[in-house]
């Protein structure tokens, strides 16, 4: 099964940044600055790539 032709792939990269937001606040919540702001890095990147394979380019 392709993921990429049945329009999978990007709905899949968006359920895995879940987990990424509950680290987040984790690690905030535990003033762990340095590691927060990574984990947020990581989720906008995420939310590129998924725009980027929605938008088809």
């Amino acid at each position: 099964m392709d993921l990429y032709k049945t329009q999978s792939l990007s709905g899949l990269i968006s359920i895995a940044a879940i987990p990424n937001l509950l680290l987040f606040f984790l690690f905030l919540k535990r003033n762990r600055d340095a590691v927060s702001k990574g984990i947020l890095a990581a989720t906008l990147l995420i939310a590129v790539i998924t725009t980027l394979i929605k938008s088809n380019i």
